[in-house]
């Protein structure tokens, strides 16, 4: 049982759930909330969810996957703020050598929602390749990319209006090189291969960056 009291929201939730754990390596999850959010700005609302996740580790190969299933259920000024939500948060780490790793992580997110909730959806997948010698790290090496894509809009500077919409490619390479014990050089290089819009009725327009 959870109860926040600050903060401009006001919740309480009920959460029961269990981990199974199959062997030493591998161990998944399962719970279910329920409880209700006081909000002053945009409505009371209840809010179930359900949840599943696995967890997957040994020498080489670490991975995380969890599936959420959420439902609001709510009104605003006699407007229904019902909503249907399905996340799913993973990530993954295979270790090549001592010196050589492979990860990659993903969110995404899908919203229906009625009334005064907006509907949407977003996708931030990355792969990269890290590079950390053990015998010899003077010098360490990040390559990565980047997917996103974004049809919520973000609430930027702190205001109720929604950011644009966005898809983007991004590629980049991070490296450091030590000199000695006392002094490092570093740099980073990045291409942002992106299109905005102000919202979905309005057309995309390139907006890329180095």
């Amino acid at each position: 049982n959870a109860y926040e009291l600050y903060g401009e929201h006001r919740s309480m939730t009920n959460a029961y759930g269990a981990n199974y754990v199959v062997s030493d390596y591998v161990t998944y999850t399962f719970s279910i909330e329920a409880g209700t959010v006081r909000d002053k700005i945009n409505g009371d609302f209840d809010r179930r969810a359900l949840t599943v996740g696995m967890r997957l580790a040994d020498a080489d190969t670490t991975a995380a996957a969890r599936l959420e299933y959420r439902t609001d259920a709510g009104e605003l000024s006699g407007s229904d703020r019902d909503a249907k939500t399905l996340l799913f948060v993973g990530n993954w780490s295979e270790k090549l050598s001592d010196s050589r790793r492979l990860i990659a992580a993903l969110e995404a997110s899908d919203t229906d929602g009625d009334g005064v909730v907006e509907g949407g959806h977003l996708v931030d997948l990355s792969f990269g390749y890290a590079v950390r010698p053990v015998e010899n790290d003077r010098f360490n090496m990040l390559l990565r990319y980047r997917f996103f894509y974004d049809t919520y809009g973000q609430r930027i500077d702190g205001t109720d209006d929604l950011g644009p919409i966005q898809r983007s490619h991004v590629f980049s390479v991070d490296g450091i090189y030590a000199i000695d014990n006392t002094w490092e050089i570093g740099g980073k290089l990045g291409v942002r291969l992106s299109e905005r819009a102000d919202d979905a009725d309005s057309a995309w327009v390139d907006n890329d960056a180095w």
